[in-house]
């Protein structure tokens, strides 16, 4: 548009991602009447950017970051954490879970349930399970803050993580709004990248350097480079042709065979054949996500918070 006779520089894509993202979450947070919101940071770069979304949608002083580690949190992220609110000028506070975690796997440990016969029944508790645990454990913390300080509480998960249901029922599914939830993960780094210009002290390079990761076990060490079971360089665009074709497995199968499979989701060609040493890996991993994506992805997006559709295909 023209303004005093100069033209303004038109934004690039990426820049009017992060408008809209900013725009979105405002003009909903308005709609409920929301004026404050309260995020749970970890150091990875959908919360950094959730962040910068909410800060400036907001204002500084109506946002707030919560770091909540558990002992399987590294140096690293954590500080990183500490970073983003520095680098943002917004309140913080760490809260560790450890504490309220054993003290349910305590109530647990004995035999909660008694059956028709008197029997005394145990609830075991297996490693995902407690990782579910810790995700609600940081829910509680959210939900009280939240309320306390009059707003809401917010929910960081990107599509990739939709599609598969790659999150906790009551944990990081919650939250009032998902303003990325319409994102493909390589789009969150796009547009953190251009908050990075916007708020030079704000760690989201050194974010956006690590592998994603829950960092809910030993096996999600990001000083290992462990974390997420998504690729997302090559998850991302298979799980994008199939919402965005209404497409099934077998188109990719036909497409692996056939040598053009990169190709026709959109992807490095190198990455298939460096993911999947032969057919039966491939495979095997279409059919995993796939179940995931027609299975109990299915039931966590329906009870997902309300999202901001930016794409064509948005869920809900």
């Amino acid at each position: 548009h023209w303004q005093g006779g100069d033209k303004t520089p038109e934004l690039s894509d990426d820049q009017r991602l992060t408008q809209g993202l900013i725009h979105g979450a405002g003009e909903f947070c308005r709609s409920i009447n929301a004026q404050r919101a309260v995020i749970g940071i970890s150091g990875g770069i959908d919360s950094a950017l959730a962040a910068c979304v909410y800060r400036q949608a907001l204002g500084p002083e109506n946002v707030y970051l919560i770091s909540m580690p558990s002992h399987f949190n590294s140096e690293t992220t954590k500080s990183l954490a500490q970073g983003m609110a520095e680098g943002l000028g917004l309140p913080f506070a760490t809260m560790p879970i450890n504490d309220g975690c054993q003290q349910l796997y305590e109530e647990f440990a004995g035999y909660p349930f008694t059956d028709a016969a008197g029997k005394q029944l145990a609830v075991p508790l297996s490693g995902p399970v407690k990782e579910n645990i810790m995700a609600r454990e940081r829910c509680r913390i959210l939900a009280v803050a939240a309320a306390g300080l009059g707003g809401i509480f917010t929910c960081n998960g990107n599509k990739s993580e939709l599609s598969v249901g790659y999150a906790t029922f009551y944990g990081d599914l919650a939250g009032a709004f998902a303003a990325q939830a319409d994102l493909w993960k390589y789009q969150v780094y796009q547009a953190a990248a251009c908050f990075q210009q916007q708020f030079p002290d704000a760690p989201l390079d050194k974010i956006a350097a690590i592998r994603p990761s829950a960092e809910l076990s030993a096996a999600q060490d990001v000083n290992k480079g462990l974390g997420d079971p998504l690729t997302y360089d090559y998850h991302d665009y298979l799980l994008r042709y199939w919402v965005d074709n209404s497409a099934d497995p077998a188109d990719n199968l036909r497409a692996y065979r056939d040598g053009f499979l990169a190709r026709q989701i959109g992807c490095n060609e190198d990455l298939v054949w460096h993911l999947f040493p032969d057919a039966a890996a491939f495979v095997a991993d279409i059919e995993r996500w796939w179940k995931q994506y027609r299975g109990i992805g299915v039931a966590k997006r329906l009870q997902a918070p309300p999202l901001l559709a930016l794409s064509r295909h948005p869920f809900g």
